[in-house]
């Protein structure tokens, strides 16, 4: 099995990551910049597993 990830989905993966931090920032506000950047960080690895979820599916349901 192999994943192949284009500028697409690089593009996707950075734009879900800025939304999805914005998003906690604004949500949660976070009162100390360490939990906002543990937060974020959160975000960002989940955009990236989400993304290559997206890549995954279509294989496994070939």
């Amino acid at each position: 099995m192999s994943i192949h990830l284009g500028n697409g989905d690089i593009v996707l993966m950075i734009a879900l990551a800025l939304f999805g931090t914005l998003v906690v920032a604004i949500r949660f506000r976070p009162r100390n910049v360490f939990i906002l950047f543990l937060e974020a960080l959160l975000v960002d690895a989940l955009a990236v597993l989400a993304v290559v979820a997206l890549e995954i599916v279509p294989v496994l349901l070939a």
